[in-house]
């Protein structure tokens, strides 16, 4: 017996383990359906929220993949939940409230590096920025490009997020 998706416009051979029943539960239809969205994901993107059917066609099995539309708006929080609008279009379910408050109390920080691009660029578009101008304030520029080099922020966060130990993801990674 073989095995054969079709869609719209593609019709390919997969292998039989791939929609093979260990028995004919429920579990075991899910189990199926979900290995194999993860198998063809990457070559139907919509099979993660298309309808599968099987049937049965000489000695090949088919599965048929059809598209469903999707609502593209934000779900509605079920009652007694406050989450914000995001975690329901992106399927989080998370509260992040104490990130949202230690974010409020901390100080308003503007790196001097963006502080003098800014001015720079601020005294560029009225007209008052002259070569000697840019003369005048190399030594600052300097000062500011050797100071934010030596905190090398990116490759802290990068060391201290390789050493967080791994956690299990809320939903699946798109494409997977």
């Amino acid at each position: 017996m073989t095995a054969k998706v079709k869609t719209n416009n593609q019709e390919f051979p997969i292998p039989d383990e791939w929609v093979a029943l260990a028995n004919d539960s429920q579990e075991a239809k899910n189990q199926r359906d979900t290995r194999l969205r993860r198998a063809l994901a990457g070559y139907i993107p919509a099979i993660t929220n298309a309808q599968l059917s099987y049937s049965t066609e000489g000695d090949e099995t088919i599965v048929r993949v059809t598209p469903q539309l999707g609502t593209k708006g934000v779900e509605e929080p079920e009652a007694g939940q406050s989450l914000p609008s995001f975690f329901f279009l992106s399927g989080l379910r998370c509260d992040l409230a104490p990130v949202h408050e230690a974010l409020r109390k901390a100080p308003p920080y503007l790196p001097p590096a963006l502080g003098l691009a800014w001015q720079l660029k601020w005294e560029m578009l009225n007209g008052r920025l002259t070569f000697q101008r840019l003369l005048d304030v190399q030594p600052r520029i300097q000062q500011v490009l050797e100071e934010s080099a030596g905190e090398g922020r990116v490759e802290h966060i990068h060391e201290r997020l390789k050493g967080l130990p791994p956690l299990k993801c809320p939903a699946v990674p798109i494409g997977c």
